[in-house]
């Protein structure tokens, strides 16, 4: 989880686009497309906590746990930047 969280701020929050896909309501799950010109992935964030955060890129699928955490480096660097989900990435150390 370390690696990922690093990676997560040196590549993805500093070389990637993050943009949000849709209205974004206090209560109804958001898209936000991260990506850097040759693939891009999509990251799902419920912002009740109902469901974990999602991405859709091979690691994120890849690392699904029983909670349906996908906690990739480009699933944290979206809960980073949304200040108010940050309490998200408690799951990483649970």
């Amino acid at each position: 989880r370390d690696v990922r969280f690093r990676r997560a701020v040196r590549e993805v929050l500093a070389e990637y686009t993050l943009t949000p896909r849709g209205p974004a309501g206090a209560t109804l799950p958001f898209e936000v497309e991260v990506g850097r010109g040759t693939r891009n992935y999509v990251v799902r964030v419920d912002p009740s906590w109902r469901e974990a955060a999602r991405c859709d890129c091979p690691d994120g699928e890849r690392h699904v746990t029983t909670a349906g955490a996908s906690l990739c480096k480009h699933a944290i660097a979206v809960l980073l930047t949304c200040e108010a989900q940050r309490h998200q990435l408690i799951e990483l150390f649970l």
